[in-house]
C-alpha cells in the first residue's frame, strides 16, 4: 500500500500553528507571572459563557432576519458609482464622466446566509458598512435600532461589567487559582508522561504528607477566608442588629425577675402550710 505524499492545505498549517502558540501559552501556567492572568482568562471564560451564548443566538437571530430581508437585492443596485466632469486646461467643461465599482461575489454579503453572519458579527464593533450601500428601507432602519438596543448596548455592557467583577474577584484569588492549576499540570504530568512503576516511587509520592503550621497562622487564614466570603460589613446595619438583640435580652432578662421573685414569694408563702424547707422527708400536701 502506498500512501501520497500530500501536503496539508494552508488553512489546516496555520491552525496547527495557532494551536501550538496556545499550548505553549498554557503550559506557562506552572510559573508565577503568567499563571495568575490564564487563570482568571480561564475563570472570565466560565463565569459569561452563558452570556456569550445569548450573544451567539442573538446574531444568528438577526442574520436569518437580514438575510431574508436583503437576500434578494441585486449587486448593481449596491454597488458605490462615481460621477464628474472632465475640464481643460482653462477650466471649462468638456464632459461628464461616470464610473462604478466592479460587483464582487461579496458585494451583497446578504446573499448567503454564512456571509450575513459574519456582517451581523461586524455590527457589534467595526460598523455598518455592509448596509450603508442599501437604499432607506424602514424595516432595515428597524432591525438596526434593535440590534443597538439589545446586543450593542445592553448584552455587551452587561458583559464588559461581569468581566470587570469576574476579573476584581480573580485578581484577589489570583494566587489560590495559580497554586490550583499548577497542581493540575503536575497531576497531568504525572497520569500520562510517568511510567507505572515510577508513580509507584515512594520518594516521589509517599503514603503520608505531613505540614506543620502554627495555630496562629491556621486562625488568621481562617479569619481571611470567613472575611472575604463576608465581605465588607455594613456598620450601621451591625449596630442597629446588635442594638435590637439588646433590647431582645434586655426583655427576656426583665421576665427571668420577675419569674425568679414570684418562686422566691412562693417558697416563703408555701400553699396550706406546705414547707419546701421540711427536712423530715414529708412530703407537702396540697388540698383541693
Amino acid at each position: 500500500m502506498v500512501v501520497a505524499k500530500q501536503e496539508p492545505p494552508s488553512w489546516l498549517k496555520s491552525f496547527a500553528v495557532l494551536c501550538v502558540w496556545i499550548n505553549a501559552l498554557l503550559q506557562a501556567r506552572a510559573f508565577a507571572g503568567p499563571g495568575k492572568f490564564i487563570a482568571i482568562v480561564i475563570e472570565i471564560g466560565k463565569k459569561i459563557l452563558t452570556l456569550f451564548l445569548t450573544l451567539i443566538i442573538i446574531v444568528f437571530g438577526f442574520a436569518n432576519a437580514l438575510f431574508v430581508l436583503l437576500r434578494d437585492t441585486l449587486p448593481m443596485d449596491i454597488v458605490q458609482q462615481y460621477n464628474g466632469t472632465l475640464t481643460n486646461d482653462n477650466g471649462a467643461t468638456i464632459g461628464s464622466i461616470s464610473l462604478s465599482q466592479t460587483p464582487q461575489s461579496n458585494t451583497n454579503m446578504w446573499s448567503r446566509f454564512d456571509y450575513s453572519i459574519l456582517a451581523t458579527y461586524f455590527f457589534l464593533g467595526i460598523g455598518w458598512d455592509s448596509v450603508t450601500t442599501f437604499n432607506p428601507n424602514t424595516a432595515l432602519y428597524l432591525m438596526m435600532v434593535l440590534f443597538s438596543l439589545v446586543a450593542v448596548i445592553l448584552l455587551l455592557n452587561i458583559l464588559i461589567g461581569l468581566i470587570t467583577e469576574v476579573f476584581s474577584a480573580s485578581l484577589r484569588a489570583g494566587r489560590q487559582a495559580w497554586l490550583r492549576q499548577r497542581a493540575e499540570l503536575i497531576a497531568e504530568l504525572e497520569l500520562f508522561m510517568l511510567s507505572p512503576s515510577q508513580r509507584q516511587h515512594p520518594d516521589w509520592f509517599p503514603h503520608l504528607v505531613y505540614y506543620e503550621a502554627h495555630s496562629d497562622t491556621i486562625k488568621n487564614w481562617r479569619r481571611r477566608l470567613y472575611l472575604e466570603e463576608m465581605g465588607e460589613l455594613d456598620a450601621d446595619f451591625v449596630r442597629r442588629e446588635l442594638k435590637g438583640v439588646k433590647d431582645d435580652l434586655n426583655d427576656e432578662l426583665k421576665e427571668i425577675k420577675g419569674m425568679v421573685g414570684q418562686i422566691r414569694l412562693f417558697m416563703k408563702n408555701p400553699i396550706d402550710g406546705g414547707d419546701f424547707g421540711n427536712k423530715s422527708g414529708r412530703s407537702s400536701m396540697i388540698s383541693v
